[in-house]
């Protein structure tokens, strides 16, 4: 039977979960090694954090993760793939307006350059603009328009977290692709993160504890690992919370928790 998906607003609130999410990717971001400049002459090299280095989200919605990480860490490239094409113009009007607020101060606020003078000396050492790319597509076939050549340092994702048959599916309809796997799948999303993930990079994933094992087995054929990273956040991976707003949904389909993947260590 066909479902039937009413009309609704795209208005979002920040749940606990994704701001976890983003707790855990920001001290990723921070454990990046930084650029050092040096053709510029100096006496003392100057790192700039982040330059290089590039963030992929997967189903972005109106893009709430990458600007709360896009505030901090200027520096970095920054892609969203999102489904929905409403959702989709949200975000892309969303960072439009944060690169805005941006590019209208004189400089970027750098974390490692605190001197006005040095300010102005090394203008054009890093971008005045912030770099983002949003894509409108299913990420579980996001080779059809990204090639799989190129590779991100971090890849972060909250997707659809149950099968169909596992509650009941709402009528509307964003909120019925984003819970459920109608369109997005578990096997699809580690594809997608062994095709675009960078040999040395992360990705981060909130998922059902209901579900982990199934996730490990589809981690290992994909040639992945679930990995404990040495970071220092209580955050991280050992975060553990309930999904909100589920009365639909049995209490052991509704504790979730973040888990990061990796390339498997030959």
């Amino acid at each position: 039977m066909e479902i039937q998906f009413q009309q609704h607003d795209f208005s979002q609130a920040v749940s606990s979960d994704v701001y976890q999410l983003y707790l855990v990717c920001r001290e990723y971001i921070e454990s990046f090694p930084k650029k050092v400049f040096s053709m510029i002459p100096r006496e003392t090299d100057i790192s700039v954090p982040y330059i290089n280095k590039r963030v992929l989200d997967l189903g972005t919605g109106n893009g709430i993760l990458l600007l709360m990480l896009a505030k901090e860490f200027q520096e970095i490239e920054y892609t969203g793939v999102e489904l929905l094409p409403e959702l989709t113009e949200i975000a892309r009007m969303n960072l439009e307006k944060l690169s805005v607020f941006f590019t209208s101060n004189e400089r970027l606020p750098l974390t490692a350059i605190n001197d006005n003078s040095l300010n102005s000396r090394y203008a054009g050492c890093v971008p005045n603009s912030l770099n983002f790319n949003i894509i409108n597509a299913d990420y579980c076939n996001l080779f059809s328009v990204l090639d799989n050549s190129q590779k991100f340092d971090m890849i972060m994702c909250n997707p659809p977290y149950f099968q169909i048959g596992q509650g009941k599916i709402s009528p509307i309809y964003e909120k019925a692709v984003a819970r459920f796997e109608l369109k997005a799948t578990l096997k699809g999303l580690l594809i997608t993160i062994r095709n675009y993930l960078a040999e040395d990079g992360k990705a981060f994933v909130i998922f059902p504890i209901s579900r982990e094992k199934e996730l490990e087995r589809e981690v290992l054929k994909n040639k992945l690992q679930v990995t404990s990273p040495p970071l220092s956040s209580p955050t991280h991976t050992s975060y553990e919370g309930q999904i909100e707003s589920s009365p639909l949904l049995d209490s052991s389909l509704q504790k979730i928790k973040i888990f990061e993947i990796s390339h498997a260590k030959n």
